[in-house]
């Protein structure tokens, strides 16, 4: 039985699934900035800081909106090699982040 609930554990673990449960000591709000660069380039910063202060988990607030940026936090986060792995939250609005 113990066994059963160990491995549906470790098969839940490598399906990516836990960043959905990750509890971040970072967030990074970037709905507020209304030019995209401005935010990517906030997003870069925010994202080199919180990897030197030894940060394994990110949330970083992109908002809903038409989607233009969360598209292009995406992009940015798929460039960038401090990511390792990232996931879209249930609500949409924002996006977490393994480093």
């Amino acid at each position: 039985m113990y066994y059963l609930g160990f491995v549906y554990l470790v098969l839940f673990i490598m399906n990516n699934d836990y960043l959905q449960f990750a509890h971040p000591d970072f967030t990074i709000d970037l709905h507020e900035f209304r030019n995209t660069e401005e935010a990517l380039e906030h997003l870069e910063r925010e994202l080199y800081f919180a990897y030197k202060n030894g940060q394994e988990f990110v949330r970083i607030i992109h908002g809903i909106g038409s989607g233009v940026m969360k598209n292009r936090v995406h992009e940015a986060l798929e460039n960038n090699p401090l990511v390792g792995e990232f996931v879209l939250e249930e609500s949409g609005g924002s996006t977490m982040v393994r480093l």
